[in-house]
This record gives structure tokens, C-alpha cells and sequence, in this order.
């Protein structure tokens, strides 16, 4: 990872964000961080993303995985629960 980037700085001093098994893709947005494991295409979503702590504190694996065309995500919520 690659804390303080800007257009005019486009690359800095690297950190090292520890997982568990090799990574074969890291997506992030909105302070939302998504990877998908070399081995078995197993989804992992970053915890404790946040603008202070850019980095997260632990990965945790989605119900889902990813084929070589579709992302599937297996009971992952995309909006608030109706009240």
C-alpha cells in the first residue's frame, strides 16, 4: 500500500499490508478494500479501513468467489435493511 498519493505525487514509500495466502487482485473505493485469493478465488473484504488508518487491521473472507467471468457474492447485503 501506498499512503499520501496525489496527482502530483504519484507514488511514495511503500507499506506492507500483511494476508495470509498470495493475492492475485486488490481493488479499493471509498475506503472499501476487496482482494481475491491466488489459490481458490476466495473473496476477502479490509477491516478497520478508514482515513486515519488507511491501512485496515485484519482481512476476512466474503461468501462468495470468483470465476474467470463473474464475481459472485453469496448474502452480501447492497443496501440499508428496511426498517
Amino acid at each position: 500500500m501506498q499512503k499520501g498519493l496525489s496527482r502530483e505525487r504519484t507514488s511514495y514509500r511503500s507499506l506492507n499490508v500483511p494476508c495470509d495466502e498470495p493475492l492475485v487482485l486488490v481493488c479499493c473505493r471509498k475506503l472499501i478494500v476487496w482482494a481475491v485469493t491466488a489459490q481458490d478465488r476466495r473473496i476477502l473484504v479490509r477491516h478497520g479501513v478508514d482515513s486515519v488508518t488507511e491501512e485496515g487491521c485484519s482481512w476476512s473472507y466474503l461468501d462468495g468467489w470468483v470465476t474467470n467471468r463473474a464475481l459472485i457474492l453469496v448474502g452480501v447485503r447492497t443496501s440499508a435493511p428496511s426498517v
